[in-house]
């Protein structure tokens, strides 16, 4: 087999096989932002239809007091919105004209409730198939500050996934697998990707475990890309010091994001 050739942007690590197979990696989180001391929590709740290529999502958003937050939603297709503001009654935010939402500054704290639907349908960074999901594109709303992200997605059987996350479990509940992460460092955005993976993993340190991601089709290539990218890390580690993140992944991708 062909070593991989690689490169490192500021936002992903990228590996292209021979084959022109291509990969996403995720070393948790590269696109770490600089974040305030008390960042919002934003939560996701995903679900999937496979037969009609789209995403139904729901989001709880909890803004610290004296907080300004600008919510970008882009083209996508808000459903609805609810704003709680301290102990006064709920009530629907208006949608502005560029599709954003918009918070007023407040002494107390603010949970954003906002839900929205999105067709995948493989003609951008984003795609919802039977063979795979990835969504790398715009597929949330996006805050124009860093906030601290945690997903829960039912997805289809037999499927796994993976996102920015220091937490990471998938469970089997109600006859579904349930993924559930958390991260704790602050971003603007997050990245996800589903499918039926074999996923195998290797220790690099006390700390950092690197894992791999792959379709049945290509499970062979697993042990090599972890003892790679583990030598890989190592290298890396003595000439820039520890790996900040405890997990590093290779994760192949239907799309062609390398």
């Amino acid at each position: 087999m062909r070593k991989p050739n690689s490169f490192f942007s500021k936002f992903h690590f990228f590996l292209l096989l021979g084959t022109m197979l291509h990969l996403i990696l995720f070393s948790s989180n590269i696109t770490q932002a600089f974040a305030s001391e008390d960042p919002p929590r934003y939560s996701i709740n995903l679900s999937f239809n496979i037969e009609t290529a789209e995403l139904t999502a729901t989001s709880k958003i909890s803004v610290p007091a004296n907080t300004k937050f600008v919510l970008q939603c882009g083209a996508l297709n808000i459903t609805g919105n609810q704003l709680v503001e301290g102990n006064q009654t709920p009530r629907i935010l208006k949608i502005h004209s560029d599709n954003t939402l918009r918070l007023p500054i407040i002494a107390s704290e603010q949970t954003l409730h906002v839900s929205w639907t999105l067709s995948g349908s493989g003609d951008s960074d984003n795609l919802i198939s039977k063979d795979g999901i990835t969504l790398a594109g715009f597929w949330h709303p996006i805050p124009e500050q860093a906030a601290l992200f945690s997903i829960n997605a039912q997805l289809p059987p037999d499927f796994s996934g993976i996102t920015e996350s220091d937490e990471l479990t998938v469970t089997r509940e109600n006859n579904q697998n349930v993924l559930k992460s958390s991260f704790h460092q602050a971003l603007n955005t997050v990245h996800f990707i589903a499918g039926p993976y074999e996923i195998r993993s290797k220790a690099v340190s006390e700390t950092t475990s690197i894992y791999t991601y792959f379709f049945k089709e290509d499970a062979h290539l697993a042990e090599e890309y972890l003892e790679q990218g583990s030598q890989y890390l190592t290298r890396y580690e003595k000439l820039i010091g520890p790996y900040p993140y405890s997990r590093f992944s290779i994760v192949e991708n239907r799309l062609p994001t390398g």
